[in-house]
């Protein structure tokens, strides 16, 4: 049995390497920075989450009508919305992990830097483009959050921050925060000998 699904996984691997290119179907929606104020530079980790509406949500990192980042929406016929440009002060600065759909039907994301303390922020924001800040790091909590944010069962969001070793953290939608984890440098394995 195990001999015979081995062999069929390798056909199917095969059978669709083989599937010439000129089938393969690929549009481009919307070119970021044909317009002033797009957008700019979608990161390769960003995610893109599809709303209630059918509509696409994610981030930039930059662009926008302040420079600092934006959160967008795109349409499957590819007309693009704006819906919140960051400033770079207390709502945040340069969201680089895209969106996370809610069950409430809002989206979650962070923030690299920006926030009170400049360390980075976890925000919601609605389908229309009302932002709220949900919590502002301060690097005793964790800073930096590089990564995105999940739904957990219990209905909280979970993430982590980068800098200073980096925390584990839960934060609910009305933001109630709480740190799970603090790594230190014992929970860092030290890097490899070259």
């Amino acid at each position: 049995m195990r001999k015979r699904l081995v062999c069929g996984l390798f056909a199917f691997v095969v059978f669709v390497l083989s599937i010439p290119a000129t089938y393969a179907q690929f549009s481009a929606l919307y070119n970021f920075g044909s317009k002033t104020g797009d957008p700019a530079s979608p990161s390769f980790s960003g995610i893109v989450a599809q709303g209630r509406d059918g509509s696409l949500y994610s981030t930039t990192p930059s662009g926008g009508a302040n420079g600092a980042g934006a959160v967008f929406k795109i349409t499957p016929g590819g007309i693009l919305t704006v819906l919140y440009s960051f400033t770079g002060g207390s709502d945040g600065a340069n969201p680089s992990s895209g969106l996370t759909l809610g069950t409430d039907g809002n989206l979650y994301g962070t923030t690299l830097g920006g926030g009170t303390n400049f360390d980075g922020t976890v925000f919601k924001i609605t389908p229309t483009g009302v932002l709220t800040v949900l919590h502002s790091f301060n690097c005793t909590d964790g800073c930096t959050p590089v990564a995105g944010v999940i739904q957990g069962t219990d209905g909280s969001f979970y993430g982590t921050t980068f800098a200073a070793n980096g925390t584990i953290f839960k934060i609910s939608s009305t933001g109630v925060f709480s740190t799970i984890h603090s790594f230190s440098s014992v929970d860092v394995p030290a890097p490899m000998p070259c």
